[in-house]
C-alpha cells in the first residue's frame, strides 16, 4: 500500500504513514463514493471538508517541522501580532492542521490568562477600595 500524501510504502495494517504521519484511509475510496453518489446531488463548493482527509490538500496534512514550530513560538511573543496570527491560523479555511490546532490551543490559553489577570486586578482594586490593601507613600 502507498501513502496518498507522500507516496512512501506503508504496511497493510498501518493506520498512519511512518514517514509523513498522514492517516491511511481504507475501504470506501473517494472515487467509489463519487460513483455511489446520487446523480442529482449538487456539487460541493471548493471548500475542503475538514472531516475528510482525502479532500484536504496534502500540504495541509503534513506535520509541522521543528523550525516551523520555533518560528510560531517566536511570532507569538510579539504582543499584538500574536493575537492576529493566532486568529488567522486558527480560523482560516485552509492551512496546516497542526498549525490550526496549535493556534486554537494558544487562543484558549490566552483567554485563560486574561481571565485570571482580570480577576486578580478586580481583587486588588476591591482590596484598595475596602481598605484591606494600602499603598505606601514614599514622601
Amino acid at each position: 500500500m502507498v501513502c496518498k500524501v507522500c507516496g512512501s510504502e506503508v504496511r497493510e495494517t498501518a493506520r498512519f504513514c511512518g514517514k509523513c504521519g498522514a492517516p491511511i484511509v481504507r475501504g470506501d475510496a473517494p472515487e467509489q463514493r463519487a460513483a455511489n453518489a446520487p446523480a442529482d446531488a449538487a456539487p460541493a463548493e471548493n471548500k475542503p471538508d475538514p472531516d475528510n482527509p482525502d479532500a484536504l490538500p496534502k500540504e495541509d496534512l503534513v506535520p509541522l517541522t521543528t523550525p516551523q514550530c520555533v518560528w510560531m513560538l517566536l511570532a507569538m511573543l510579539i504582543p499584538v501580532l500574536n493575537v492576529i496570527l493566532m486568529l488567522k491560523w486558527a480560523y482560516s479555511e485552509r492551512g496546516n492542521e497542526s498549525r490550526r490546532s496549535f493556534a486554537r490551543a494558544g487562543l484558549i490559553l490566552l483567554g485563560i490568562v486574561l481571565a485570571v489577570l482580570i480577576v486578580v486586578l478586580a481583587c486588588v482594586l476591591a482590596g484598595l477600595q475596602m481598605g484591606w490593601l494600602t499603598v505606601p507613600h514614599l514622601m
